[in-house]
């Protein structure tokens, strides 16, 4: 999603887990602060120790990122309780089969999504199921799915290769 965005300045994603999507999401100079919403603080700890251990340059950039401010606490209460609107939410906290999992891939939660959203701004989620690609497809009229990862907006995205593969580059 960053580098289909025209300029995500800000970015939120909700769940640390290994830490691949919050590196990923830093992969353009135009941003400018990324929020990291996770609920288990002792996991960025642990990210730290993995790397320790086996130090590895994603994890690292990661670690040393000045744009990034963790945030601990439950995501969806965080983004409800909070006015802040990004470029970008990434909602990346939890598998659907986990017990609460529906209050993350349902309607209102992905309406959430789509209220802290800046104009031209971008949902992205996974659609594990039918049932969340479907309730996803409700909230947000323009939508594009790579292999269940869901993009979706209230303005048409305009998904160019050339334009991504160069911000790639």
């Amino acid at each position: 999603p960053a580098m289909i965005h025209h300029r995500p300045e800000d970015i939120a994603v909700i769940g640390l887990g290994s830490g691949d999507t919050l590196f990923s999401v830093g992969g353009r100079h135009e941003t400018a602060q990324i929020t990291c919403i996770e609920i288990l603080e002792p996991q960025l700890e642990g990210l730290r120790l993995l790397h320790e251990k086996r130090p590895y340059g994603g994890l690292e950039s990661l670690l040393t990122d000045t744009r990034i401010n963790y945030i601990f606490g439950d995501g969806r209460i965080h983004t409800g309780s909070n006015s802040k609107k990004y470029d970008i939410i990434e909602a990346d906290a939890l598998r659907a089969t986990s017990a609460f999992a529906g209050n993350l891939y349902s309607y209102e939660s992905f309406g959430l999504l789509q209220s802290r959203l800046k104009p031209g701004g971008l949902a992205v989620t996974w659609a594990p199921t039918q049932r969340v690609l479907e309730t996803f497809l409700k909230v947000f009229p323009h939508v594009l799915n790579f292999d269940s990862v869901l993009i979706g907006s209230d303005e048409p995205i305009h998904f160019d290769q050339r334009v991504v593969a160069s911000r790639l580059n």
